[in-house]
């Protein structure tokens, strides 16, 4: 018996039932009582000492350390440079402090060894981001509990936790945004065109558009691109824009790309939002506070898929033996365009 159990007799998330258990945290009273009626009809007792301020009193904590594991070619620096990452890194920062627990983030690059840091056992817990061609050696290695992360991972058979924002979602999210907002004529510009996050927003994207008896084209820079990201934006969005069957609606993948797209159509004399209706995605303040007044963008809550990645290791942490794997998918959701000023 286990909280897995509990939870899904309560028709909770397990980091719910763990709140109540340790009392670490807000249970709405109404699933308060779902819980306790569980707990009653599986006749499930907790055998755990509740979290005090003492790391030894503490289940499953020993070093008081959480260890940020990027593997393969995602190196730590040059993530702090990417998009987003900051939000990401703000979830998992927040709610390991949160713990009373210090994150220390490593790296194990493809072909390499195991960081000795993870081998001498430093830790009492992971988080995994990334993926690797050879997963065993990763499995072969983590004898402490750990969950898999954000989006990419070597992890199908589900031997760890998982906690991804729901990538699949967001290309209908962006169709049906622009049909709603009386577009017809759609395209997607996408100057990375490799980019394993874009794949399935352009795939969703085109199939939700045309369910919806809109038309799409596609912009895309060649793999080998030599221009920079914000000049091959710039290049798409005047094609889009131009001649006879010029699009009314354009969907971005990524904010950096959306930023582009709009001071592009404000340098052509065009009207965001009003001649041309825009939506981006990510939800990325470095991009989306540069546009006045703000376009359409989705939020992919990786603020929210930090701290519930976090949270559900803090679980592991607790309940090591338990054998049920869990795989939480956090929604993208709409942040509609602001008015006009």
């Amino acid at each position: 018996m286990s909280i897995y159990s509990v939870a899904k007799k309560a028709g909770v998330s397990p980091a719910a039932v763990s709140r109540y258990i340790n009392k670490s945290g807000s249970v709405a009273p109404g699933k308060a009582e779902l819980i306790r009626a569980a707990m009653k009809e599986l006749e499930y007792v907790p055998s755990l000492v509740r979290p005090g301020p003492r790391l030894k009193n503490r289940p499953g904590v020993r070093t008081g350390q959480i260890a940020l594991l990027f593997l393969g070619r995602l190196k730590p620096l040059e993530m702090y440079r990417m998009p987003v990452f900051p939000i990401l890194f703000s979830g998992v920062h927040e709610a390991v402090e949160s713990a009373g627990l210090n994150l220390v983030v490593t790296h194990w690059p493809d072909g390499e060894q195991c960081p000795s840091i993870i081998r001498k056992g430093c830790f009492d817990g992971v988080l995994v981001m990334g993926a690797m061609p050879k997963p065993e050696r990763l499995f072969s290695m983590l004898k402490i509990p750990a969950v898999w992360f954000f989006r990419g991972h070597s992890d199908p058979e589900g031997r760890l936790d998982h906690v991804f924002y729901d990538n699949s979602r967001i290309g209908g999210i962006a169709a049906r945004y622009l049909v709603g907002k009386g577009c017809r004529r759609l395209c997607f510009i996408n100057p990375y065109p490799v980019h394993e996050a874009v794949k399935p927003r352009k795939k969703d994207f085109i199939r939700t558009a045309k369910d919806l008896g809109s038309e799409v084209k596609i912009f895309e820079s060649a793999e080998d691109m030599f221009g920079s990201v914000v000049e091959e934006a710039e290049i798409m969005t005047r094609k889009a824009v131009g001649g006879k069957d010029r699009c009314d609606g354009i969907f971005a993948p990524m904010d950096n790309v959306l930023l582009s797209a709009y001071n592009c159509l404000k340098f052509m004399g065009k009207t965001p939002d009003k001649e041309v209706t825009l939506i981006g995605c990510n939800n990325d303040p470095q991009f989306m506070g540069q546009m006045n007044p703000r376009p359409a963008t989705i939020d992919i809550k990786l603020d929210t898929v930090g701290k519930k990645a976090v949270e559900q290791l803090l679980i592991r942490m607790q309940f090591p033996d338990d054998k049920d794997r869990v795989e939480i998918l956090v929604k993208p959701e709409l942040v509609p365009a602001e008015g006009r000023a």
